[in-house]
């Protein structure tokens, strides 16, 4: 995708709702994460709200085949992540989607989106390890 093409308005991607947490260690996401499972690092780019632009695209990434909206996300990661100490994990690792799901929507949309930030931010992809 080219810098020029965005898959989504510039008035929706300005209102994307962003939590900034990659801008400090002890956030929401980590103190959470950190509860189940020994982490370095935990963020979320979003808060998800109902009725927003940012659900709109997941359902049009999700259900409507909009391929381009992962690739555009996992771009958009890339550029928020950049420069953090996300940069520095070893792997991305997405969480499987359900078989049955799989064949529903004939792809995988976290996998378009992982790919894609992993790529950009040069950061070895491991699709199976999970």
């Amino acid at each position: 995708m080219m810098p020029y093409e965005r898959p989504c308005c510039l008035h929706c991607q300005a209102s994307l709702p962003y939590t900034h947490f990659e801008t400090f260690h002890n956030n929401p996401v980590y103190e959470k994460l950190l509860q189940w499972i020994p982490i370095e690092q935990g963020t979320a780019l979003f808060y998800f709200e109902e009725n927003s632009p940012l659900q709109n695209i997941i359902h049009q990434l999700k259900f409507m085949g909009q391929e381009q909206l992962g690739h555009w996300l996992g771009v958009l990661a890339a550029e928020r992540l950049r420069n953090t100490p996300c940069q520095k994990c070893t792997a991305i690792v997405p969480l499987p989607l359900h078989p049955h799901r799989q064949r529903q929507r004939g792809y995988n949309q976290v996998d378009l989106l992982c790919q894609t930030f992993a790529s950009q931010l040069n950061i070895p992809y491991t699709p199976n390890l999970i």
